[in-house]
């Protein structure tokens, strides 16, 4: 069971932390980024089993792409990947509060904050690019102010604008500390899912594979990359922001005790 952190931790005691509760909670998050991975398959092979028959031409691949039953099906996909990232949020933050990891923790909160969640992305996508259109530094700015939003809205339940005003208060102070954290989580994520693509390419480099074979392998390996790593950087984002609740409340204890007269 994973045991919360009672005092902020250094940069490397997050990381450590963020893949202590990613590993505890595989119990909690593997059924919905399944869920999320095969959604985005069935849409990638939809259109590669078309676009792979000899007969179909680059019109026809058009009209099928734009059609009906395509946009149905890409909306279908959309959403459970939507609902499916927001129940892995909630199954790792059930889990990080003490909870068991079972497999449909989070289905059901993560449906519940989908409409939420739609709202304060889309704020959240029209204030990095209004800091990104005055500058570039801006928008990185604030992309890394507000980066906390989808835990505040699982795990306080917080309203969209809400949950953007607690990540903006929550990184006051520490924006390069937090970025350096999720900066490197990230590289690692880049890294993991790279892997694949590299061993697709040495087998295919030995023989062992073909050119359908090497599409194949590197489907595989994508699917495989994406189910392993969709809740690393969730659990990563729920230990630092946790870590910067403790720093400040720490900060306003110490600001308490300095008001308090002499004795």
């Amino acid at each position: 069971m994973y045991q919360r952190p009672s005092a902020p931790r250094p940069i490397g005691g997050v990381l450590d932390d963020s893949f202590r509760l990613y590993r505890a909670s595989f119990g909690a998050w593997w059924l919905p980024s399944l869920l999320s991975v095969i959604a985005a398959a069935l849409l990638q092979g939809a259109v590669m089993l078309k676009a792979g028959r000899a007969t179909v031409g680059v019109l026809e691949l058009s009209k099928f792409i734009n059609s009906p039953g395509m946009a149905l099906l890409a909306i279908a996909s959309w959403f459970t990947q939507l609902w499916s990232y927001f129940a892995i949020f909630a199954a790792v933050a059930a889990v990080h509060g003490g909870a068991a990891p079972t497999a449909a923790i989070g289905l059901r909160p993560g449906l519940r904050v989908v409409p939420a969640a739609v709202l304060a992305g889309l704020l959240y996508l029209l204030a990095v690019m209004g800091g990104t259109l005055l500058l570039i530094i801006p928008g990185i700015y604030v992309f890394g102010r507000l980066q906390f939003w989808p835990v505040s809205l699982v795990e306080d339940r917080a309203s969209p604008m809400e949950s953007l005003r607690a990540s903006w208060r929550a990184v006051h102070g520490h924006w390069w500390r937090t970025a350096i954290i999720l900066t490197v989580l990230l590289i690692i994520l880049i890294v993991l899912v790279m892997v694949g693509g590299i061993l697709a390419g040495v087998l295919a480099a030995a023989g062992a594979l073909d050119r359908t074979g090497l599409v194949i392998a590197t489907e595989v390996f994508e699917i495989a990359a994406g189910f392993l790593t969709g809740a690393l950087f969730p659990a990563a984002l729920i230990v630092t922001y946790a870590d910067l609740k403790l720093r400040r409340e720490g900060g306003d204890l110490e600001a308490r005790l300095k008001e308090l007269p002499a004795a």
